[in-house]
């Protein structure tokens, strides 16, 4: 079905062409016309009620099951050709300019429903989580103003970040599939939320579906290659896809950074730069891309290049700290003693307030371990990782990054054997992330590369 409207004047054109797919032969086209965008919300709901009835459902099914379009949507026409175009820009990775578009919707019309969950999601996932959440909170509370359907994604979306209850999400996704099995969104957010819940082949199952059904869904092959690259350690299989995904679309950024953590998987480093390159062109400010581009330049020696990259994360987020950890060590390398300790003491003062502020979070105590080994402060460091291994015992690529810094190589890989016995593959990270430089010279770890990074 190819739908279009075309404006002469005040005078609107809505047009709907259904196809034969095989020939692109039109078998059926309806248009209707009405004068005023006050009138095309409206027409659109004719129109909807004339392809159903064209494409077999019954008059009573169609009465039955349709809402006016004002009354579930908005009664705004500019709200919903921004909603339209931001739905677009997301499905395809552009979420910058789907998240410029979704606010630029609900500028137009605050109580469009679909597009504050949808804006919700989008910065929960991409940008700000707790803006995030407060979205999905209003979304939730006024859901009953929006079809079944878009009423169950916005649950589901509100159960994964508000009430982190991935089994629920699942649950209700699982459900909307049943009832629309060729939603290629949903089956695509099913397979977000498998991962989730560490059932990862299930999640690759529900991407590849998700493609099947909608081959230009580029969050589809994103998430697909965060599967294979992060947690089956496939990098020949996500170099498959992601070339497959560039075919359709070799303008987004966030692909070319992917495929340059698979060639960096692949120990193709000439071509994980170029892919990097590329990934900046399209996005200057892409934060995976501008660490991992200032990492390989590190590894590279071009110590003053990665200063760049690193300086460049800031000015585009400058609440991030990382940054400053990793321009610590680039300064390190470069021997510049002061400048080092000035960015790791920056990054100190902060993992050091998140773990007063978060004293359950092992995660902000194996940060502060690792820098405070940085920093010469050793005894600091192991209170550090010992409080981080009480929190979470089963922590073992994290305690294997810490004991690598702190120089205890053997303990280092004896946890990091643990974490890959336990299903840790992401395993591409121990070729390039400065923490595992001490490791990366020993033949145990190429021995275990060897074993479990197919590439």
């Amino acid at each position: 079905m190819v739908p279009s409207i075309s404006q002469v004047g005040d005078t609107y054109t809505l047009t709907s062409v259904i196809k034969e797919t095989a020939t692109g032969d039109a078998l059926r086209t309806d248009v209707f016309k009405v004068d005023g965008q006050e009138k095309i919300l409206g027409a659109l709901d004719q129109l909807a009620g004339k392809i159903r009835s064209h494409l077999g459902e019954s008059e009573s099914s169609i009465s039955r099951t349709s809402k006016p379009l004002g009354e579930v949507t908005t009664v705004s026409f500019p709200a919903l050709q921004h909603y339209a175009i931001g739905y677009d820009n997301e499905q395809n990775g552009r979420f910058k300019e789907a998240q410029q578009h979704y606010e630029n919707a609900l500028d137009n019309d605050s109580t469009f429903v679909l597009a504050v969950g949808a804006l919700g999601t989008l910065e929960y996932q991409q940008f700000d989580r707790f803006k995030g959440m407060d979205y999905l909170n209003a979304a939730v509370d006024m859901s009953t103003e929006t079809t079944a359907l878009e009423s169950f994604a916005i649950r589901a979306a509100h159960a994964i970040a508000v009430e982190q209850d991935y089994e629920k999400a699942a649950e209700i996704y699982e459900t909307m599939l049943r009832e629309y099995p060729d939603a290629s969104i949903y089956r695509n957010y099913l397979g977000a939320v498998y991962g989730m819940l560490g059932k990862h082949k299930e999640a690759v199952t529900e991407y590849r579906e998700a493609i099947r059904a909608e081959p230009t869904l580029m969050i589809a092959y994103n998430g697909l290659a965060t599967e294979y690259l992060d947690h089956l350690g496939r990098v020949d299989l996500a170099l498959v896809w992601l070339r497959r995904q560039m075919a359709y679309d070799p303008e987004i950024a966030l692909p070319y950074a992917n495929l340059a953590y698979a060639y960096i998987g692949a120990d193709s480093l000439d071509q994980a730069g170029a892919a990097l390159d590329q990934a900046l062109v399209y996005d200057a400010e892409l934060g995976f891309g501008l660490e991992l581009a200032g990492h390989l330049l590190w590894l590279e020696g071009r110590y003053d290049e990665s200063l760049v990259m690193f300086a460049r994360m800031l000015a585009a987020n400058p609440d991030a700290v990382e940054p400053h950890y990793y321009m610590g060590v680039v300064y390190q390398s470069k021997g510049a003693g002061t400048n080092a300790r000035d960015h790791f003491d920056r990054f100190r003062r902060v993992s050091q307030w998140r773990t007063e502020d978060n004293p359950d979070n092992a995660g902000y105590f194996f940060d502060l371990g690792v820098v405070l080994a940085r920093m010469g402060q050793t005894n600091r460091s192991r209170a550090a990782g010992d409080r981080a291994a009480e929190i979470d015992p089963a922590a073992y690529y994290n305690l294997a990054r810490l004991y690598s810094v702190q120089g205890r190589t053997d303990d280092a890989f004896e946890l990091l054997g643990r974490a890959v016995d336990a299903g840790f593959r992401d395993l591409v990270v121990l070729k390039y992330h400065p923490d595992f430089k001490n490791m990366r010279a020993d033949p145990r770890l190429a021995q275990i590369l060897e074993t479990y990074l197919k590439v």
